[in-house]
């Protein structure tokens, strides 16, 4: 065994070292894993260990301030960005780490992978369907440096793991919120969970309900959710668990404000309607440019998603061995009604996601080598397109739907090995495999398919003083998914007063070249300050544009991206501390089809300088209450946007800075209040072009535990 593992990793180090090579001199600082627990957040730099660290980012109770989903919480890490264009409800691009997003990063939940299928509209992260409640800790790998993750993990990973019940003794918590700001109505949060553990029965259930009203024009938002999960201890350590999830959320896609949505035009400036903001709308996706595509008053959604899953564990002398099996199940009903009179134009069932899989992984230990071989099989389906309903003379074009059942495989094999060499020198490598098959949406576009390997290396050294340093090399690869083929083969352009169809390359799979460094010194404790570095290196690079002049989906020949960013967490005395992280990051591309005029030389909208400030201290006089205060800086963006002219232009978000405090007050042992005001000075910005946020919150929260 011990002369099999030193052949794999001999094998590995000279693929790593025929990638550094060929100019694959790419970046990153190791792959950082930050863990959120319900209690706090903790960020690992040790890829090696995976054991947590001090907190990064602020010790923060999840239902701290008007936190309502999981992106609102990550906003503070460094190297990671929030882009929203509604404060709920929100299915966009929300969240991107290290510049990279719109399906580069993997999202799961107790192992099981959670991006939706899309069948309309792209592989996106519905973060509204993922509440708050019974989640344990959340990793975030930045980077794709672990073999462990495939397809869509060459920006990152987020992993949530949901509680397991501990206790005999049956626990109830009770969590209820209320904040206002500048929208018509009151934000609410309730949440109930109960759970135990019985002899060798384990179980965990809970009820949830947030209700946002609109700030932006027909932008109102409720969602509910319901779970459980289930553990058995079986004999010789095996363990078996169940999981069944329920969301449901409503709504309201966002209508323009603007009586023009061209920037030289007087109007730009005018509202449509008086009572709300200004600001761009949404487009119903999959329904064309046309008529219906375009938001009327009272156009809604409401979306059921139900995610089932069952594990088995089984530990034994030198190792362990788990199986998991997953399935989901989403349906939207769309609504949307005339912009001129308000009549139903189109009434449609998406059956957007019914994708399901599995995994098996062997790990075996032998002394200070650890490796893991692992197999996973994922079909990627959606059902079909149900038109109930469309007004066609209304649209101007004939709308019908697309075809059912459509579907792609990804088999993916891989092998992880860590070795500590010595007492201070580790090192991880690993393989993967990947397969790919997808079938298109309609007879007239072409199946895509395709395989690969790749290769990682990561070390790690500790120096002296609770100094260490680590370095990765690695090739991540990312495959197109159901839509992109889609629009990759079905581009349109307007020419004249019509569109037309434009002639695409065939879709390329992305591939990223990667090097990170990191440094970390670990003064106490309590204290520790973290420096890293990453450079990208990504040839064929897809990217979606949905404009008004100009549709489709299709491969930028090369992005360079590179960032750096440093954490430190500081104890001031026993009873207070600060935390500060800051990121600066820029990239560069050549070879872009749709900016032929070079007026970006990047991505769009990457944030280059972040700056995150926080502070807290105990109140022991009173009651040992916690205040809380934090800082944002978020840095100017620039993206291509294209106005009613079916001009290209380069626009910008302005830089801004928010103010956030809080004081969380423990009324009994098992009763604890909040009180809490986000943006503090009211300050009016946006993260996302053409939609503005809502300013200062005000709110309250009590969480009961008997």
């Amino acid at each position: 065994m011990q002369k099999i593992k030193y052949i794999f990793l001999s094998f590995i180090m000279f693929f790593t070292a025929a990638l550094i090579t060929t100019g694959a001199f790419i970046d990153s600082a190791f792959a950082q894993t930050a863990l959120l627990t319900l209690d706090e957040i903790v960020v690992s730099d040790d890829f090696i260990s995976d054991i947590p660290s001090k907190n990064s980012i602020d010790k923060k109770i999840i239902e701290q301030g008007k936190n309502i989903n999981v992106a609102d919480i990550l906003k503070l890490g460094a190297e990671v960005d929030i882009k929203r264009n509604a404060a709920a409800g929100d299915t966009g691009d929300i969240i991107s780490i290290r510049g990279l997003s719109r399906n580069r990063i993997m999202l799961n939940v107790n192992g099981r992978p959670l991006t939706a299928a899309g069948i309309v509209g792209g592989y996106y992260i519905d973060w509204s369907g993922i509440p708050l409640d019974n989640i344990e800790k959340i990793e975030v790998i930045k980077g794709g440096s672990s073999a462990l993750y495939g397809n869509n993990a060459i920006g990152g990973v987020i992993n949530i793991i949901t509680k397991k019940p501990k206790n005999a003794k049956p626990q109830t918590t009770i969590y209820a919120q209320g904040a206002k700001n500048d929208a018509d109505g009151l934000n609410s949060n309730f949440k109930i969970s109960h759970g135990a553990k019985k002899n060798k029965l384990g179980y965990l259930m809970s009820l949830g309900r947030q209700k946002s009203p609109e700030f932006l024009w027909n932008n109102d938002f409720t969602g509910k959710n319901g779970a459980i999960f289930l553990y058995y201890d079986m004999p010789r350590g095996a363990k078996l668990s169940f999981g069944g999830q329920y969301s449901g959320t409503r709504r309201g896609f966002i209508r323009n404000n603007r009586r023009s949505t061209d920037p030289a035009d007087p109007l730009f400036g005018v509202k449509i309607n008086d009572n709300y903001p200004l600001s761009l709308g949404e487009t119903i996706s999959g329904s064309g440019i046309n008529n219906i595509a375009n938001i009327g008053p009272g156009a809604y959604w409401d979306k059921d998603k139900y995610l089932y899953d069952l594990s088995y564990e089984q530990p034994f002398n030198n190792g362990y061995f788990e199986v998991k099996y997953y399935k989901n199940k989403e349906d939207r009903k769309e609504k949307n009604y005339s912009t001129a009179d308000g009549h139903i134009v189109l009434d449609r069932v998406v059956e957007s996601d019914r994708s399901h899989g599995g995994s098996a992984q062997l790990t075996l230990i032998d002394g200070n080598n650890e490796t893991a071989f692992g197999v996973e099989r994922k079909i990627i389906a959606n059902g079909d397109i149900r038109v109930n309903f469309v007004d066609n003379a209304y649209n101007g074009k004939v709308y019908t739907g697309t075809p059912p059942n459509n579907e792609g495989l990804n088999l993916n094999y891989y092998i992880r090995n860590i070795s500590k060499i010595s007492d201070r020198l580790s090192i991880t490598t690993g393989l993967r495999h990947y397969d790919y098959i997808l079938n298109s949406l309609t007879p007239s576009t072409k199946e895509l398919s395709g395989s690969g390997l790749v290769p990682k290396f990561s070390a790690q050294y500790d120096l002296l003083k609770g100094q260490s340093i680590s370095v990765s090399a690695y090739h991540a690869e990312r495959t197109p998914g159901l839509p992109e083929i889609y629009w990759a083969q079905n581009a349109v352009a307007v020419v004249g007063a019509a569109r037309m169809p434009v002639a695409l390359p065939e879709l390329k799979t992305e591939r990223n070249k990667a090097v990170e460094f990191s440094y970390r010194k670990k003064f106490n404790k309590t204290d520790d300050i973290r420096a890293g570095a990453y450079f990208y290196k990504i040839s064929d690079y897809i990217m979606s544009r949905f404009e008004t002049n100009w549709s489709g989906i299709y491969n930028i020949d090369s992005v360079d991206i590179k960032g750096f960013s440093i954490e430190a967490n500081k104890a001031l005395d026993t009873v207070s501390s600060v935390n500060i992280n800051a990121s600066w990051q820029t990239s560069s591309k050549s070879g872009d089809l749709f900016d032929t005029q070079n007026l970006l030389n990047g991505l769009d909208s990457m944030t280059k300088f972040k700056l995150n400030l926080s502070y807290e201290r105990t109140l022991k006089n009173f009651n040992n209450s916690i205040i809380n205060a934090g800082a944002r800086y978020v840095g100017k963006q620039e993206q291509i946007y294209t106005f009613g002219r079916n001009v290209n232009s380069l626009v910008s978000l302005d830089s801004f800075t928010l103010f956030d405090a809080g004081i969380k007050i423990p009324i009994r042992k098992d009763y604890q209040a909040e009180i809490f005001i986000d943006n503090i000075f009211n300050k009016k910005y946006e993260e996302k072009f053409g939609y503005p946020l809502m300013g200062r919150t005000v709110g309250a929260s009590m969480k009961m535990n008997f």
